[in-house]
């Protein structure tokens, strides 16, 4: 539903509010593990604040009416606002946001939605941030005092992070690394696990990645930055070669794609700062090359946070 069909409903929700102000703000139901919630999430508490994640039943989107509100009438007792969302990922082409307005003996309930594509949780965490900002203008504005000539309104609040999500997620990884140059070995297959925290829009955090191939295998830490389906990172292998030993830095770029499962493949291009090479006399035995080329495919969950 468009945001200017939301907002055309304003007077029935003022109507709603207006015997009861509260501070601005939105209770936000966790229903599941799915990605999608995650960024959401994640996007909606960069663009306000008063954002509060709290634990839903996984099957809400799809109870009645009823069922929903005799779960959130208790959650917002014990909170600074009158609204409350969740985030339907059911639907295989849209991604909807539900907004319950919620007072003693009423409720009023809009949706949004949007296509499901690239940056879909972003706008829909703007619009949903839109339709709250709407409703609790007109409200302060229709209950608020007016200020004299002689009153200085009290000064805004420097925005704050501290409603930012803190998500840890985990996460397991198999996939092959192939160096252009002929002389690095052939190709590799690989073994990694991450640890990850979400700061914002961003995913930080460390790895530890294995790979063997037929003349050498390789082990090291590597840390990682995300945002959005790109990557980015750097990496110290301990190699061991046939004929040497050595310790390779590796930086890399690429792009991650997640699925609602939690499944994902990911494409890296690897960078050697530091060409490597073995030499026995006049014959080359290993050279790494600048550049390998890498794939995998792997499944990441959240573990904590929020």
């Amino acid at each position: 539903m468009p945001l200017t069909a939301c907002l055309s409903a304003l007077p029935g929700l003022l109507s709603l509010l207006s015997g009861d102000a509260h501070a601005s703000g939105v209770v936000l139901l966790d229903q599941s593990d799915a990605v999608e919630e995650d960024r959401f999430h994640e996007e909606l508490a960069l663009s306000m604040d008063g954002v509060h994640l709290r634990a839903g039943p996984a099957d809400f989107a799809r109870t009645t009416l009823a069922d929903q509100l005799a779960v959130i009438r208790p959650i917002l007792a014990e909170s600074d606002t009158s609204a409350v969302a969740w985030l339907d990922v059911s639907e295989p082409t849209l991604l909807r946001v539900s907004v319950a307005f919620v007072e003693t003996d009423r409720a009023i309930v809009r949706l949004l939605d949007v296509p499901r594509e690239a940056g879909a949780e972003a706008r829909l965490a703007l619009a949903t941030r839109e339709l709250l900002a709407a409703v609790y203008a007109e409200e302060v504005g229709l209950m608020a005092p007016a200020v004299t000539a002689d009153e200085t309104p009290p000064a805004e609040a420097e925005p704050s992070d501290a409603s930012a999500p803190r998500l840890w997620r985990a996460g397991l990884s198999v996939g092959a690394t192939a160096p252009l140059n002929p002389a690095a070995g052939g190709a590799r297959g690989g073994l990694g696990g991450e640890v990850t925290r979400a700061l914002g829009a961003w995913q930080l955090g460390g790895a530890l990645e294995a790979q063997a191939g037929a003349a050498q295998w390789r082990v090291g830490p590597a840390v990682i930055a995300r945002r959005g389906v790109g990557v980015a990172g750097a990496r110290a292998d301990w190699t061991q070669l046939t004929w040497d030993e050595q310790v390779q830095p590796r930086v890399f770029v690429g792009a991650r794609w997640p699925s609602e499962a939690g499944l994902h493949a990911e494409a890296r291009v690897t960078l050697a700062p530091l060409r490597d090479e073995v030499v026995r006399g006049e014959a080359l035995l290993y050279d790494s090359g600048w550049v390998a080329l890498s794939i995998s495919l792997g499944w990441t969950r959240k573990i904590g946070g929020g």
